[in-house]
């Protein structure tokens, strides 16, 4: 009995893993940038969406205001736009965020 429940729970484990989604690459790198913004002293809000969020962090670092609302502005039109947004164009915001520091 224990083999087969643990048969079972294996083979459920397996299944949930095999159709899970590869992670948004755009949403991936949003994710990075908000952890740098919390590593420094602002983390998002579970309510907050980007503009809100962006807005708060950029009165915490005046001198880093333009980079950081420009970063939600694009980070919004990727993953909100109309459009899918392409890969270069996801590749392009991940490496504005790795640059950008605090």
């Amino acid at each position: 009995l224990l083999v087969a429940i643990g048969t079972l729970l294996a083979a459920l484990a397996w299944w949930a893993r095999r159709n899970t989604r590869p992670e948004d690459p755009v949403h991936r790198a949003w994710r990075r940038f908000e952890r740098k913004l919390a590593r420094a002293g602002v983390a998002r809000l579970p309510w907050e969406g980007p503009a809100d969020y962006a807005s708060r962090a950029a009165m915490q670092w005046p001198q880093h205001a333009e980079a950081i609302r420009h970063i939600a502005r694009r980070y919004a039109d990727l993953r909100y736009g109309a459009a899918e947004p392409a890969a270069r164009d996801a590749k392009a915001l991940d490496t504005q965020i790795r640059r950008f520091s605090i």
